[in-house]
Formats: C-alpha cells, structure tokens, sequence
C-alpha cells in the first residue's frame, strides 16, 4: 500500500526492526512527498484466499465458497481442495475466517495498526484520497509465456491510466 503522508506524521514514523522503513521520501515534479509503503504480502486479492484456506486448517470444506461449488483453487502452482459446506456458504463464518487470516486481533505497538500489527502509516489527507494500489504482481503472473501484442495493449493502457491517477492525485496535494 503506498499513499501521500503528512512531514509531521513521517518524522513520528515507527522504525521498522528487520525491513524497509515504512516511510520514503519521493520527488515528483519537482515535489517532495513523504510516501508511506508498505508491502501486504500475503494479504493480494490472490493470495489472500489461501491464507483464508490456511486459516481453516487447511479444510476442503470453506463457508467462503458459494453453494454448490466443487473443485480446486491453485496459487504459487499449489492446489487447494475447495468445496462449499453442504448448508452453503456463511457470510458470518467467512468473515470470522477473514479475519484469523488477516490477524485482526494481533499484537499492536503503535498507535494505529492495519493487521498483523502493521503500522497504518497514520492516515491523514493521502489515505482519504487513495486511488491505487498494486495488484500488478497477481496480474504479471496470470500473462501467458506466449501472448499477442493486440492482448496485452488493453492491460497496458489500464495500469498505465491508473499511474496516472496516482501522479495527478499526488500533484493535487501539493
């Protein structure tokens, strides 16, 4: 995750013990901001429904998964049995699940946490305008070793425009 912070909030930043720092100091356009990073990983669109996976014990079973449903589901070339219980999924149970997965309730240190005990970047006017965020990896992955130019320039022109929304959001801050 990656948004605009204010000095006040970076210079307050907790120090990160084993990693990249949660604060960077970018210059766009001749601007300087204070960006806060972080990397969820894990925790993608993808990747995520394998730590709900996890978090079930690993259970073909999953209240996530709408009724009827029965097969598999495959990250990283690894296969998950995924099936929908018998009385169909349970959006009560889904979010219990959810929330195991993302450690909601995990140890926090600093005064605002995301999950796992993550520092939020603390908020402030770039969190309350966030336009993008990356699932460029997720999206790299799923291209075929052989594709068409004709493919692939759609995909371009939509993760170029979204870089574009994030520079025009930044400049607007300024």
């Amino acid at each position: 995750m990656t948004y605009a912070i204010s000095k006040e909030i970076a210079l307050k930043a907790p120090k990160v013990p084993n990693g990249e720092p949660y604060v960077l100091n970018k210059s766009l356009l001749g601007t300087n901001y204070d960006i806060y990073v972080h990397s969820y990983l894990n925790y993608g669109q993808l990747a995520a429904r394998t730590e709900i996976f996890k978090a079930s014990g690993n259970s073909s079973s999953s209240p996530c998964i709408l009724g009827g449903y029965n097969g598999y589901y495959t990250y990283n070339g690894v296969a998950y049995k995924a099936s929908s219980p018998k009385q169909g999924s349970n959006l009560k149970k889904c979010r219990t699940l959810a929330k195991k997965a993302l450690k909601i309730k995990g140890p926090c240190k600093h005064k605002k946490c995301t999950f796992g005990g993550i520092w939020n970047g603390g908020g402030g006017q770039g969190f309350k305008n966030l336009y993008a965020y990356s699932f460029f990896y997720d999206y790299a992955a799923m291209v075929p070793t052989l594709f068409y130019l004709s493919n692939l320039v759609p995909f371009l022109f939509q993760k170029i425009g979204l870089y574009f929304l994030l520079v025009v959001h930044l400049y607007r801050l300024v």
